[in-house]
């Protein structure tokens, strides 16, 4: 190559590498706008739909008659243009980059927003120095936290910020239990030397991690116990925080705190936290998804020892291993989590998953039950296997005229649905238009759908029950008219969780017609009440939370798509005909199912497109808008404490945002519990 050609070919890459660069920024910026509008366009929906509003527009249309001025509605609509314009844009520049080869990055959040929440809200107060030190003077003894360190290649910077970490801890009963390679071995005895509660374990050098951490685990004296990989680092309020926990609730055997990572080292000035993980209090399936316990946890010493400790075999995941051993011999109310971000991962995490599927495989043979795991991006899918003759699903549709989309509906259900047996029961709330009455006539002729007539004011909550009792299938399904199916296996997916005893109801990813998302779960509290999880997010989008693509348990699902076992509905009562007729019936009878005992799943891998409310409309009447102020009263006053602090979700968590970003902290206390 000639120099000049070699010149032009630098010259070339540098300018490639700017102009990705460029187009990553834009893509940010993009993505920022999305989640803005998307807020935007339900702040603009709450506007139209609010009391206030109706009234006023009210009596704008009885002045302008009065006073012979034409009154034109349009505003709404326009504003909607604009939405729904912005979206189709995204929509088509999301596919031009795919189809370009733009390379997708994982989600990152945005550093300079999560450094102003540590600003405003990582605070380590005095009062909580001085609440610390008092419980340490009132127990001199206890707890004792056993801390392990293990690393054959970690440097010395690596072992000194992590045991100027603990060195910096307010809460004086501790112990540093460490088994390093020659690199650590002059920093450890050195700090070893500072301070005798650091002591050196001899060990082989060829001994594995796994035996390392065996030693460890032998030779601590501790209460509890948890694994220090050098490099990472705990605040230093961190092991007092866990004492006031243990304070509180004696029984625990396991805690976690939430955890972010951490660049630079302790010395110099150029230290930055990032990547927070604000963590659930209770998500079991979650769990058996990702590891979101992660290396913030504190096991019950012990019990850990009784159970045999760290097993040989899982990498990095080994800690992942012990918590599902300790989850079933003590159950979830034994776990206890810390809602503050007091541990700093700056360690890489090696090669989780494939010891995460060892570990959650080896959970499931020791339950003897039949449950296959494979990896997906983010962490792993559990699969739930149908029995050799499936049971009947019955699916409740309730419609009123719009023969186009119950069309639409019906031919997903029956044509591209890979599950049988299948019966479709039509709650046919008075249509009237001649082509609904003529699809109905037509379609009745199928053996596999009924209809049944029942006129009268809109009640999605009796047209449902109705449906249900006369449905025939041990499976039910509640089937808005305005899906349309996308993915053939969504039914399968959700029946196979629906048949598990654990399992209340299970809900479904639901899209818009662009492919963002409409429904990824319900959180509680999320914009006043109750709303759905990752709203507006794209498809494959660059900036795409991992939770979105994991199955998980929340509060609640939506029944625009929800499938259960038809006995859990018949206990729990149904949906509620009398105080929710139309709104959050769905919300409340998934709240019912979990204080029976019963989980509520979520799964990614049932996508279905929603419609969303395109039969019933959204509530401008003013009759509307009382009947749903009616109904938000009564969930508030019903469900005050899961609206304040829902479980499956993060205290430290937006309430204004769908994506799962830090926000202020609601109804934070120093532990939360697990149910």
């Amino acid at each position: 190559m000639k120099p000049d050609d070699a010149k032009s070919d630098k010259d070339a890459r540098e300018e490639i590498a700017a102009l990705k660069k460029t187009v990553e920024e834009r893509d940010r910026e993009i993505a920022m706008l999305a989640e803005w509008m998307g807020a935007v366009r339900v702040d603009v929906g709450s506007v139209f739909s609010s009391f206030a509003w109706k009234i006023g527009n009210a009596l704008i249309k009885i002045m302008a008659g009065a006073m012979g001025f034409p009154y034109r509605e349009g505003l709404r609509e326009r504003l909607e243009g604009v939405f729904d314009s912005f979206r189709a844009w995204r929509a088509s520049r999301s596919k031009f980059s795919r189809d370009a080869g733009s390379p997708s990055r994982v989600f990152d959040p945005d550093s300079v927003l999560y450094g102003r929440w540590i600003q405003k809200y990582d605070i380590l107060e005095d009062s909580a120095i001085s609440r610390i030190r008092d419980l340490a003077r009132n127990r001199p003894r206890g707890p004792v936290f056993s801390l392990l360190m293990h690393s054959k290649t970690a440097g010395p910077d690596q072992w000194a910020d992590s045991l100027e970490s603990v060195l910096a801890q307010i809460w004086p009963n501790w112990e540093v239990l460490s088994v390093c390679g020659e690199a650590g071995d002059p920093t450890v005895d050195t700090y070893a030397a500072r301070d005798s509660r650091i002591k050196k374990i001899s060990c082989s050098h060829h001994s594995g991690a796994a035996r390392a951490l065996s030693r460890l685990v032998s030779d601590a004296k501790g209460d509890f116990i948890t694994v220090l990989t050098p490099g990472d680092e705990w605040s230093p309020d961190a092991l007092g925080r866990v004492a006031e926990a243990l304070e509180q609730r004696p029984g625990i055997r396991l805690i976690y705190t939430d955890h972010d990572r951490i660049n630079g080292d302790r010395m110099d000035g150029d230290r930055r936290r990032h990547s927070p993980c604000f963590k659930p209090s209770w998500n079991p399936d979650l769990l058996a998804s990702v590891d979101f316990i992660g290396p913030s946890a504190f096991y019950h010493r012990e019990s850990a020892v009784a159970l045999g400790g760290f097993s040989p075999g899982f990498s990095r995941a080994r800690g992942y291993d012990l918590t599902w051993r300790f989850i079933e011999k003590f159950g979830w109310d034994a776990l206890c989590h810390i809602p503050r971000p007091l541990f700093h991962q700056k360690s890489a995490d090696g090669d989780l998953v494939r010891g995460m599927r060892k570990a959650l495989e080896g959970h499931f043979r020791r339950l003897k039950k039949n449950v296959q795991v494979v990896d997906v991006p983010g962490g792993l899918r559990t699969i739930y296997p149908l029995p050799s003759h499936p049971p009947l699903v019955s699916l409740i549709i309730p419609i009123r005229d719009r023969a186009d989309l119950l069309r639409t509906a019906l031919d997903g259900l029956l044509g591209r649905t890979d599950y049988e047996p299948v019966e479709i029961i039509v709650m046919d709330n008075g249509s009237r238009d001649p082509e609904t009455l003529a699809y109905l006539s037509e379609i009745k002729k199928d053996s596999r759908i009924s209809v049944i007539r029942r006129p009268g004011p809109f009640n999605y909550s009796r047209l449902n029950n109705i449906g249900a009792a006369r449905a025939a299938g041990e499976i039910i399904g509640f089937v808005n008219n305005d899906i349309e199916v996308i993915s053939p296996g969504w039914l399968k997916e959700m029946a196979g969780h629906a048949l598990r005893p654990e399992i209340g109801a299970v809900g479904a990813m639901l899209r818009y017609g662009d492919g963002s998302v409409q429904h990824a779960g319900v959180v509680m509290g999320l914009r006043g009440l109750a709303d759905h999880a990752f709203r507006f997010m794209d498809k494959g989008a660059p900036n795409a939370h991992p939770r979105l693509g994991l199955i998980q348990n929340y509060s609640a699902v939506t029944a625009a798509c929800m499938v259960m076992r038809r006995r859990v509905f018949e206990k729990a009562g149904g949906f509620n005909e009398k105080s929710l007729k139309v709104t959050f019936n769905d919300v409340d009878l998934c709240l019912r199912l979990e204080k029976m005992g019963h989980r509520i799943l979520w799964t990614p891998f049932a996508e279905l497109s929603h419609h969303e409310s395109s039969t019933r409309g959204p509530d401008h009447h003013p009759k509307r808008a009382l009947r749903l102020a009616r109904e938000i009263r009564f969930m508030k006053s019903k469900w005050k404490k899961t609206i304040e602090n829902d479980p499956c979700y993060s205290p430290n968590l937006t309430r204004d945002g769908y994506d799962f970003a830090p926000g202020p902290p609601v109804g934070r206390k120093s532990t939360q519990p697990t149910r």
